[in-house]
């Protein structure tokens, strides 16, 4: 296993990976408009790779990952439209 940190304090906002079948990027410092800061992280597929090959995600291919406690619930613009719009099941069906 490789170990890499990435923190707000570097010199990069994007950590960018390429890998087997996809590219990963971290983003980091990124805030909604009242100012909440959050992590995304998004996969993308490799359509196609060296070889040619056509990969797909099967789950969400970004996801934001957000402060558990400390922010101020009222003016959580993302976790309010999470909450309202929920993410549909994968398989085509709403319910």
């Amino acid at each position: 296993m490789r170990q890499i940190q990435h923190f707000k304090g570097g010199p990069d906002k994007i950590l960018h990976i390429e890998t087997e079948g996809c590219k990963v990027n971290v983003i980091i410092g990124t805030h909604d408009l009242s100012n909440e800061v959050f992590t995304t992280v998004e996969i993308l597929p490799a359509e196609p790779d060296d070889d040619g090959r056509n990969w797909m995600a099967i789950g969400p291919t970004a996801v934001l990952v957000v402060p558990a406690t400390g922010s101020d619930p009222d003016s959580w613009l993302f976790r309010d439209l999470a909450a309202a719009n929920p993410t549909p099941h994968q398989n085509g069906s709403s319910s």
